[in-house]
């Protein structure tokens, strides 16, 4: 997650009482049917509002988020915007990326080429 958006989700969602417990994280790894519920409800977010709020209820319920986790969230809100922009597919490596467009049409096509030349590799 970027910087203070996990700090944001926080403020903003709706809280555990004091009283109720913490689910142990290990739930997870025990109970297939809670992480693909989790897994599920998680390919529907796109914006990284909804996002912020799922990850807040996963603080909540699990308590801090590995690494792993916050990765994920971050992968899943690239795959919202890779959504809107149109893109089919996005293969990236070490020496570049190659996109794909939705039904290889693009909206803005020459926008597109004005970005890639201010965005050059220099």
């Amino acid at each position: 997650m970027k910087g203070g958006d996990l700090a944001r989700a926080k403020s903003s969602g709706a809280r555990r009482s004091r009283s109720a417990p913490r689910a142990d994280p290990g739930e997870l790894r025990q109970r297939p049917a809670t992480r693909l519920g989790l897994y599920r409800r998680l390919s529907t977010l796109e914006k990284r509002a909804d996002i912020d709020g799922f990850a807040a209820e996963l603080v909540d319920r699990f308590g801090e988020l590995p690494d792993e986790v916050k990765h994920l969230l971050d992968v899943v809100e690239i795959k919202g915007l890779a959504r809107l922009a149109g893109l089919q597919q996005v293969d990236a490596g070490p020496k570049g990326a190659v996109i794909a467009f939705r039904k290889n049409q693009f909206a803005n096509p020459a926008g597109l080429v004005q970005f890639m030349q201010k965005s050059g590799s220099g």
